[in-house]
């Protein structure tokens, strides 16, 4: 399987790794404008480029593996898709409401396939909330709130990451991680009602709660100047249990029964290296793509909802009133 990575920053870097962990993969190019990006990305083997036409125009692959940052998501991944290429896009999916749809657009017109990089979806102790969710393990859900807190990004190319206009910022580039993991596991809600916090470098937060009929559901996300460590956690109440999800331990609290952490496995371990959340999410799409089946578990037009889904939470946040989801 020949891939093409587009963007080799912090995400970029990652997806190289494991991708040239994989015996069955070869990554034939990769496009970044930073000379050093194009320098850490050169291992002898690899052609690099700093423009993604031209890559297209000179290179036979299968796939491209779109990590630019997200005001780029859409131009990248359709001009892929228009030479019939199937496109794995880092997320979120893009900056707006239109330009997500011109993308799930593109990849219906081409007969190609295209997932949005939705990691959580992919990660174990998220995976295993939705099986109990899905299977009602513990009965019915009563309650779910997740939440997502660091430290503001201090690197990043031009310092784009901060820039509302490319980032998005906290919303589109943090948040978005459990808003679509609450659409990937509840489905769209009913309405949204939203806070929102800037200033500057200092602060910038959002926090919403989701209208569902049979369940409480919240999410935070935030970047704060002071030195926070990165943390991501939720907790989920059913009828007979409940389930802790931080410092990356999951525990179970099962009514009459002493707490024990859970252990979750990866389902897609088919190769050797290394195997994590992104590793899972690599390997998925791969065998997609060698199948030629859709991607089920992170389809286009659900990455889409989760995009709309938090257009409501910025304009409920501007306009300090609940917003229907339409």
């Amino acid at each position: 399987m020949k891939v093409a990575l587009v963007g080799a920053g912090g995400m970029g870097k990652i997806h190289l790794s494991l991708l040239r962990s994989m015996d069955d993969v070869q990554v034939v190019a990769v496009v970044d404008v930073e000379g050093a990006a194009r320098a850490n990305a050169d291992d002898g083997k690899t052609m690099l480029y700093r423009d993604i036409h031209e890559m297209l125009a000179n290179e036979q692959v299968d796939i491209v593996d779109v990590c630019t940052p997200t005001y780029l998501h859409a131009e990248c991944s359709i001009a892929a898709m228009e030479r019939g290429i199937h496109v794995l896009c880092e997320k979120p999916m893009a900056l707006t409401m239109g330009e997500a749809e011109a993308m799930v657009s593109a990849a219906r017109s081409n007969g190609v396939l295209l997932m949005i990089a939705h990691v959580i979806r992919f990660w174990p102790e998220y995976q295993y909330l939705k099986k109990a969710y899905d299977e009602k393990t513990f009965g019915e859900l009563l309650q779910v709130s997740f939440s997502r807190i660091g430290s503001r990004p201090r690197r990043s190319w031009q310092n784009w990451m901060m820039d509302e206009k490319r980032s998005g910022r906290v919303p589109l580039d943090l948040h978005i991680h459990d808003v679509d993991f609450i659409v990937h596991m509840l489905g769209v809600p009913d309405a949204v009602i939203s806070h929102r916090k800037e200033d500057g470098d200092n602060i910038t937060y959002i926090s919403t709660q989701y209208r569902f009929d049979k369940f409480a559901v919240q999410a935070e996300a935030g970047w704060f100047e002071a030195p926070l460590p990165f943390g991501m956690s939720f907790r989920a109440v059913f009828e007979r249990a409940a389930l802790e999800y931080k410092d990356r331990i999951l525990t179970c609290y099962e009514l009459g029964k002493e707490p024990v952490r859970v252990t979750t496995e990866l389902p897609l371990r088919t190769t050797p290296g290394p195997s994590n959340g992104y590793f899972n999410e690599l390997r998925y799409f791969i065998e997609c793509v060698r199948t030629g089946k859709q991607p089920e578990l992170a389809l286009p037009e659900s990455t889409l909802d989760s995009i709309r889904v938090l257009h409501c939470e910025l304009e409920s946040a501007a306009a300090g009133r609940t917003v229907p989801v339409r």
